[in-house]
């Protein structure tokens, strides 16, 4: 994703994010993805409404009893769904 999306960021996955209340009311119509890749969504609507995206350490701790069902599934979504955020160009 760092890549595609110009990002310099570890983990675009990580669950854990905060954003004040205005970084939202700029970017919220620019969400309209609602799978796995939504983060991306996210991340990419922050950046190109002109917020700086900070990333900081956090401890995690990884559940062994939490899966992903059917992975295949998951990660062509969020292939489409990443080629169609790029293309869309927020």
């Amino acid at each position: 994703m760092n890549s595609i999306f110009d990002f310099e960021i570890k983990d675009t996955q990580c669950g854990g994010k905060i954003i004040t209340r205005e970084v939202y009311e700029k970017v919220k119509n620019h969400l309209y993805i609602n799978n796995m890749a939504f983060d991306v969504n996210l991340l990419y609507a922050v950046k190109n409404s002109g917020f700086t995206i900070k990333e900081v350490p956090i401890k995690w701790v990884d559940d062994e009893v939490s899966t992903i069902s059917n992975p295949l599934k998951i990660s062509s979504q969020m292939l489409v769904s990443t080629i169609n955020l790029k293309l869309k160009k927020l």
